[in-house]
């Protein structure tokens, strides 16, 4: 199986495109609570955009939220589950396992 944790490459990428919309944002004039920047968590954020940008997707639970649970390794709790084509995994954004 081939590992299919975005490369540190990959997040710098999606990290620099998430300041780009923002700055966007911000140079248009829109409120702060309507920016992306009011609701984007700069660690996740990334990591969930370079996982989309190589063909995964999270799972949802059936309200359309993001299904989360701890990491066995990082005890953090923001461990996704990941569908690309028939494959599952699933990944920590906080440590890549």
């Amino acid at each position: 199986m081939t590992n299919a944790a975005p490369t540190p490459e990959d997040i710098q990428l999606a990290r620099q495109q998430l300041l780009a919309t923002i700055a966007q944002e911000k140079a248009a004039g829109i409120p702060r609570f309507d920016r992306t920047d009011a609701v984007t968590d700069m660690k996740r954020t990334p990591f969930l955009m370079a996982m989309r940008a190589n063909g995964y997707t999270a799972k949802l639970n059936p309200s359309g939220c993001q299904v989360l649970e701890n990491c066995p390794w990082c005890k953090g709790s923001n461990r996704l589950t990941f569908t690309k084509g028939e494959q599952e995994t699933r990944l920590c954004s906080d440590c890549g396992t």
